[in-house]
């Protein structure tokens, strides 16, 4: 890469996406982001975010890989094990 194509790539801003399932956190993680400098495209869907992130010049994904709902039916399901 030449010295004229990283000082272009320096000046560009970064394009990141940043997926969580719940609204409040996704807005403040891409609002903080955003303080920083980059442009972030924020979805609460993952469906979404597999088509974005094939359409658009996205350089990093910030993902939440827990599932709370997924969590809720397990919660639901176990019986508690750290109770005394």
């Amino acid at each position: 890469m030449t010295q004229l194509e990283c000082q272009s790539l320096e000046k560009r801003q970064r394009h990141l996406l940043c997926v969580d399932d719940e609204e409040n956190r996704v807005l403040l993680t891409a609002s903080i982001l955003r303080i920083y400098g980059y442009r972030v495209t924020a979805l609460i869907s993952p469906f979404k975010a597999t088509k974005i992130f094939g359409q658009e010049d996205i350089e990093l994904a910030v993902l939440d890989y827990q599932d709370a709902e997924n969590e809720r039916r397990q919660a639901r399901r176990e019986p508690e094990e750290n109770t005394l």
